[in-house]
């Protein structure tokens, strides 16, 4: 027990001799230097979670951009189809219309028109209004 006492007497006179005060001031340095280290690696942590957020976000916004850009060209493709359609249409109800005005100027019977062209009687009569409208016959 002595020498134990005698040995913390001896460390507590050291405690605030010059030399513990260097080791003390050398390992609170060290610290604040740790700290300081720790505090620039967390900030450019974080600086590289921003940038990678942006860059996340500019690939959303991009295929965003690339999605709107594909639904305008299968809207445009899905127009231009129906304009197609419709024209032949038109194409179609013309050269009927063409036909059926012939047939009646050539005098064949409207029963025979309408089988001949597989037009329904209503049709047919609407063919030949319209030509009759345009003065043809």
């Amino acid at each position: 027990m002595e020498s134990m006492y005698n040995l913390s007497r001896e460390v507590g006179e050291f405690a605030d001799s010059p030399a513990m005060q260097l080791i003390r001031k050398g390992r609170e340095e060290a610290w604040t230097e740790a700290r300081q280290k720790i505090e620039e690696a967390r900030q450019k942590e974080a600086e590289a979670r921003r940038k990678v957020e942006e860059i996340q976000q500019k690939e959303a916004e991009t295929r965003r951009k690339v999605e709107e850009i594909r639904q305008k060209a299968e809207a445009k493709q899905k127009r231009i189809a129906r304009q197609k359609a419709a024209e032949a249409q038109r194409k179609i109800e013309n050269e009927r219309k063409s036909a059926v005005e012939k047939m009646l100027k050539a005098g064949i019977a409207k029963d025979s028109i309408a089988e001949f062209l597989g037009l329904s009687p209503q049709k047919l009569t609407a063919y030949i209004r319209q030509i009759q409208k345009a003065g043809s016959i």
